[in-house]
């Protein structure tokens, strides 16, 4: 990780808004969104839900590597869900994958599939240079 801005805020009666990019190596970027609900506690005691969630791995110039998402209530997808894209081939259709219910990734997870991606795809990313 080269910089996190991610910023946690208050976004309402017991509920943050977890927003911002961390900058990742190879021109890769993570753009997150995520809404947390207070379920008890009190300051270094707090426990919080995730409640709605975005992580959208990005190339820098090329494309949308992966974004996972949680359900939507416009219908798109009623479950947890993972779009994915062959970036480097200008993919724009991409594949979807969905989760269990109880079996949705955290960021940091999310965060490690780009990290394999990266290591993975580094020849081909180095011929993008």
């Amino acid at each position: 990780m080269l910089s996190d801005g991610v910023e946690f805020m208050p976004f309402g009666e017991q509920v943050i808004l977890v927003s911002g990019r961390i900058e990742c190596a190879g021109r890769l970027y993570v753009d997150v969104r995520k809404i947390l609900d207070v379920v008890d506690g009190v300051g270094g005691t707090t426990r919080v839900q995730s409640t709605e969630y975005s992580y959208n791995a990005v190339l820098a110039g090329r494309g949308i590597v992966f974004r996972y998402d949680s359900p939507h209530d416009d219908g798109h997808r009623p479950c947890h869900h993972v779009h994915r894209y062959d970036v480097l081939a200008d993919d724009k259709e991409g594949t979807i994958d969905e989760f269990e219910a109880d079996d949705w990734p955290t960021l940091g997870e999310a965060l490690e599939h780009l990290r394999v991606w990266y290591f993975e795809n580094y020849e081909g990313l180095n011929r993008l240079a």
